[in-house]
């Protein structure tokens, strides 16, 4: 199987920048006043892009601007996301976390950004999305959901209202009312209203679950493939110990969807690259004395549960699930016989809809799970089972 393109590469791309670097700007600084002064331009310059629909000339610098606070959303976000020296731990609570403001405003402007020519198909705005996505998913993780799909509502309005208009001078703190200054209060009471529920309009769509249909519309399929890759290590201890190492598996989603879902808040992604950690598999001793684990053979499982698109309500949706399931085995001499180590792992999907009432939405999820097994085969692994018989490819015990 060939190993996918490793989530190094894309974590660590950052964006070229004219001026000062990130890292120059943050040092020394209150990071999170810096976040809003970011988030401020940001806003700034976004407003200006809408103003300057009119004017070929005028739309392009402003859509270079644009770019270049896309290219620092996205810097800022990956520096977040890296661990602290000092504390092991992300800074992503610390500057996104809390009422989950910031990540809601930033995925508000980005959503917002519309380019034109040539800069349509620029790569900075997809991947700042991306980025977006990964900090949500570390703050629902961290038990945040509620107050991210709040926050995620009440900016989306928000920022619609201001960008709609004339540029304005940004207001530091763009906040709901608290503490926010006297001259931007009055934006901000405008536009941070909650929208409407369900039952406050009256209506109510079709019924939404994990098998959703009966729209109006026509029925979407969505397809979900996973392949997976297995890379465990194996060293050979004092007194023939075998030392079985695997910290995680790295699981590659793609999706297709037909027709198209329509255009909601979340960008639908079609490929995803995530690792499963294995905390079970990251150090499994063969001994022979003590012929552990029973049977020569350990099984373990891992799971994720992983965004995969935002479903309008009225939407009908069915899905399918498809799998490669990847095997390894790798040889050493024991005793002066021959073992051998196998791993094989198993992918299942299990799709899952969350409803988002306020949203007028539904989550559509996947819950991956990986199953595996790792035993020992050949004529050496009769030195590791109370039995004494030697096990063969299936890990049973075969007559010698």
């Amino acid at each position: 199987m060939r190993r996918p393109p490793p989530v190094q590469s894309q974590a660590t791309a950052g964006f070229a920048s004219s001026g000062p670097s990130l890292a120059d700007e943050l040092q020394g600084a209150d990071t999170s006043h810096a976040l809003d002064e970011l988030l401020d331009a940001f806003q700034d310059r976004v407003a200006r892009l809408k103003a300057c629909s009119g004017s070929v000339v005028k739309l392009q610098g402003a859509e270079i601007n644009v770019l270049e606070s896309v290219g620092k959303a996205h810097d800022e976000m990956l520096e977040a996301m890296k661990r602290d020296p000092a504390t092991g731990k992300s800074r992503v609570l610390e500057r996104y976390g809390g009422d989950c403001d910031r990540v809601a405003r930033m995925r508000s402007l980005l959503e917002s950004v519309e380019l034109t020519g040539k800069r349509q198909g620029d790569r900075r705005l997809a991947e700042a999305l991306s980025r977006c996505e990964t900090i949500e998913g570390i703050l629902r993780e961290a038990g945040l959901g509620k107050d991210l799909d709040t926050a995620q509502m009440e900016f989306s309005g928000a920022l619609r209202a201001v960008v709609s208009e004339e540029p304005q001078k940004p207001q530091r703190g763009w906040r709901r009312p608290n503490g926010v200054p006297q001259a931007a209060q009055s934006a901000v009471r405008a536009g941070l209203r909650r929208a409407p529920t369900v039952n406050q309009v009256g209506c109510a769509g079709p019924p939404r679950g994990a098998d959703r249909g009966g729209g109006a519309g026509p029925k979407h399929q969505v397809s979900v493939r996973t392949t997976a890759l297995i890379e465990p290590k194996l060293d050979v201890g004092l007194l023939n110990k075998l030392v079985l190492g695997l910290n995680e598996v790295h699981v590659v989603l793609d999706m297709e969807v037909n027709p198209p879902l329509p255009k909601t808040r979340r960008p639908l992604i079609q490929h995803q690259e995530l690792g499963l950690p294995v905390p079970d598999l990251q150090r499994v001793v063969f001994d022979k004395s003590k012929k552990t684990p029973p049977g020569a053979s350990v099984s373990a499982c891992a799971e994720k549960l992983v965004d995969l698109a935002e479903v309008p309500a009225e939407a009908a949706v069915d899905t399918s699930f498809a799998s490669e399931s990847p095997w390894w085995n790798q040889k050493v001499l024991v005793g002066g016989s021959e073992t051998q180590l196998n791993c094989s792992a198993v992918l299942q999907g299990q799709f899952e809809l969350e409803e988002r009432p306020a949203c007028f939405t539904s989550a559509l999820r996947m819950r991956v799970t990986c199953r595996l097994e790792c035993w020992l085969s050949g004529p050496g692994s009769a030195l590791f089972v109370e039995d004494g018989e030697p096990r063969g490819p299936s890990g049973l015990a075969t007559a010698r």
